[in-house]
């Protein structure tokens, strides 16, 4: 599985989260650059199914805007991290495209999967920058 948060910003996730996603969204432009992406039938319309990640195989600037954003979410919430940014180097430039995830209905959706997802962590693995807190508390973080 690879989570892609979009529409939700960084700022409002748990740090499990923060951490996992600014890993995860990395095997996009890894999986493009090997060769192993399957580049036809990606999706112009934002989807939540089966793989749902062809659709960043042509926004791959998104994707670094994300990595991006992430990184500093983790460094303003004092992880050490390693710079993987080479990842977005020497990419087709044709999927190297941009997308404004600032779209209600995409927010939701993925909103409500993070719900779900934060509904069956245990409460030990639940902290917003380094402190414990409730399902309920991170959920109303997500707004």
């Amino acid at each position: 599985m690879t989570r892609i948060s979009s529409g939700v910003r960084s700022h409002s996730m748990v740090d499990l989260h923060v951490r996992k996603e600014r890993i995860e969204l990395l095997r996009i432009p890894n999986a493009v650059k090997k060769g192993k992406a399957v580049l036809k039938d990606i999706p112009n319309e934002f989807k939540l199914q089966k793989n749902h990640v062809r659709f960043y195989y042509s926004r791959l600037k998104y994707l670094h805007k994300r990595y991006l954003e992430l990184t500093e979410e983790c460094i303003k919430r004092g992880f050490k991290v390693t710079d993987y940014s080479d990842a977005f180097k020497d990419l087709p430039e044709h999927l190297y495209n941009d997308w404004d995830d600032n779209i209600p209905r995409v927010k939701e959706i993925v909103s409500e999967r993070i719900k779900e997802r934060l509904s069956g962590m245990r409460e030990v693995d639940l902290k917003y920058y380094g402190k414990p807190i409730t399902v309920e508390e991170a959920i109303k973080k997500l707004g």
